[in-house]
C-alpha cells in the first residue's frame, strides 16, 4: 500500500495472504494480473525516460537531474504515506487500550 501497488489496505493484505498460498491454487489468473499490472507500471516509466533520454541529446545531464528530482520526491512521497499510516495505527491503537 505505501508503494501504491494496492489501493486499500484491505487489499494490500489480500495479496499478502494470496502469496502465502500454493502457487496454481485457483484458476482466476492471479499471476496473469499481476503481470499485467507490472506491465503498465514499467511502460508508464518507460516511456517517460525515453522522452528524457531524447532531451538528454540535446542537453546534457537532463537524465541526471530528472534522476535526482524523482528519486528525491518519491522518497518524500513514500515518507509521507508511512508516516500518516503508521501515526494511524498508533491513533487507533491507543484508543483499544
Amino acid at each position: 500500500m505505501l508503494t501504491r501497488v494496492h489501493p486499500s489496505r484491505e487489499d494490500a493484505e489480500a495479496a499478502i495472504n494470496t502469496a502465502k498460498q500454493p502457487a496454481y491454487e485457483d484458476e482466476d489468473g492471479g499471476i496473469a494480473d499481476a503481470g499485467w499490472r507490472l506491465g503498465r507500471m514499467v511502460a508508464a516509466q518507460a516511456g517517460g525516460w525515453a522522452m528524457i533520454r531524447t532531451i538528454n541529446r540535446f542537453f546534457p545531464g537532463t537524465s541526471l537531474l530528472a534522476a535526482v528530482l524523482t528519486s528525491r520526491s518519491a522518497a518524500e512521497a513514500l515518507a509521507a504515506r508511512a508516516q500518516r499510516l503508521y501515526s494511524q495505527e498508533s491513533q487507533a491503537f491507543g484508543k483499544r487500550v
